[in-house]
């Protein structure tokens, strides 16, 4: 499958195209950088999650022939999605496009290969519905200013801190160094104290390594069992 140019895949390339982004983003995880480095990682797997699910859903369709709405086919896939038909490429959520993809291969769950487990994580809905009700239009990660401003001020590992709580957390022997920054006025009063290594959105973050990596499992197994890895 891999040796041939992505338009001879099953699927269009978009399952390459997925775990190409994963391993990106597992590469760009381990190098340094500044209190903003995560975000390309997030990016990357945030994409990697909307290609492999919309590979799911055109493998499934394909295999099974299940038809698209009226004007849509293999070659212009679409999902189906508040009540209306919606071309592919411009659907971006997640919650949708995970909502679809479910539809589908509950309709075709009964013609589906019985020597795999093809029981889908209950977790992966929250998780997914998560990661899209912070990144809706597939913007949050990429764009300091995306969305509200409560929302967007978390993504850095800069945030706000208290003077007091961060000087109680130095002397702490259980704490960690503490890195951080005291501006002060004209009179050296403190005004401002930033943490540096605060861990920026750690639930998205979690979400997002939890659901990669499942979606990357079942499309291999879609693709060994479903395709006969074409």
């Amino acid at each position: 499958m891999f040796l041939l140019p992505p338009e001879r895949h099953f699927d269009g390339g978009l399952g390459a195209t997925a775990g190409e982004f994963k391993r990106s983003a597992e590469e760009l995880k381990v190098t340094k950088g500044t209190a903003l480095a995560h975000l390309p990682v997030c990016y990357l797997q945030r994409h990697s999650i909307e290609l492999y699910l919309k590979s799911l859903i055109v493998i499934l369709h394909k295999k099974y022939q299940v038809p698209f709405g009226d004007g849509f086919n293999l070659e212009k896939p679409a999902v189906f999605a508040n009540g209306k038909w919606k071309l592919m490429s411009n659907t971006h959520s997640l919650t949708d496009l995970y909502t679809y993809f479910i539809s589908v291969f509950d309709s075709v769950s009964a013609q589906m290969p019985t020597s795999t487990n093809w029981t889908i994580d209950p977790k992966l809905k929250s998780k997914i519905n998560l990661i899209n009700g912070y990144d809706p239009n597939s913007t949050y990660f990429r764009y300091p200013s995306a969305l509200d401003a409560k929302r967007d001020s978390m993504k850095s590992e800069v945030q706000p801190t208290d003077i007091e709580e961060t000087i109680a957390r130095a002397n702490s022997s259980d704490s960690p160094a503490v890195k951080c920054v005291v501006l002060l006025d004209k009179n050296d009063q403190v005004v401002e104290t930033y943490d540096l290594a605060s861990n920026a959105i750690p639930d998205v973050r979690s979400a997002l390594d939890y659901t990669v990596n499942f979606l990357h499992d079942i499309h291999c197994a879609f693709l060994g069992e479903l395709t006969n890895w074409t």
